[in-house]
């Protein structure tokens, strides 16, 4: 697109007025450096990833499953593990639901 002047581009023009409003708008190049890695993500793998985490949290003991332990393990598991693995459960879940959006 060309400006009616011959003086430059719309472009052209927008680049000066952000080089002098918001200079750091301009630093884009290094912001899609960062990304480079997430263009080479195959979808497919990544539903079998989440599969497989998935499979592997179910297969976990759960509460039932463990053996009687001493109070300073049952507090480790009741107050640190148990609730990570739930809070990875949840983060599968949501994983797995944003997969099928994407799908």
């Amino acid at each position: 697109v060309r400006m009616t002047s011959a003086k430059g581009s719309l472009l052209s023009y927008l680049k000066q007025v952000l080089s002098k409003s918001d200079p750091s708008c301009l630093d884009f190049k290094e912001e899609l450096k960062k990304l480079d890695g997430g263009t080479r993500v195959d979808i497919r793998n990544t539903r079998n990833d989440i599969l497989q985490l998935s499979q592997q949290l179910k297969e976990l003991p759960n509460e039932d499953d463990l053996t009687p332990l001493d109070d300073k393990d049952t507090e480790i598991l009741e107050g640190r593990v148990f609730p990570a693995l739930q809070g990875a459960s949840e983060e599968i879940d949501t994983l797995q639901e944003d997969y099928e959006r994407v799908e």
